[in-house]
């Protein structure tokens, strides 16, 4: 299987990221015949895809390491951590998942 995707981040207003992603799922080839594409078996269909980044939105996190001093001049904002010495970053409640159709 080869996964392919297509990404656009952008900040919202509130300064929040934004997201979007098309992901393709699509049948391996072999080196010299890479620039081909071809659909998947059967068993790997629209909803397999669908569970995946679903399972992965709810489960990936990115930690924030704590600074452990701020230097004189390079002022800037400090990051809070949450007890265990990193913040992290996780997905948003909101993952929209939807099968793209041709056309």
């Amino acid at each position: 299987m080869r996964v392919s995707y297509v990404k656009v981040a952008e900040y919202q207003a509130r300064g929040t990221l934004h997201l979007h992603v098309v992901v393709r799922l699509d049948a391996a080839q072999r080196k010299e015949r890479a620039e081909l594409v071809a659909p998947p078996p059967a068993d790997y269909g629209a909803e397999l895809l669908e569970d995946a980044i679903r399972a992965a939105a709810a489960h990936t996190a990115a930690p924030i390491p704590r600074p452990e001093h701020q230097a004189a001049d390079r002022p800037g904002p400090a990051v809070e951590a949450n007890g265990g010495g990193a913040s992290s970053v996780r997905w948003g409640g909101q993952v929209d998942v939807r099968v793209l159709e041709r056309g």
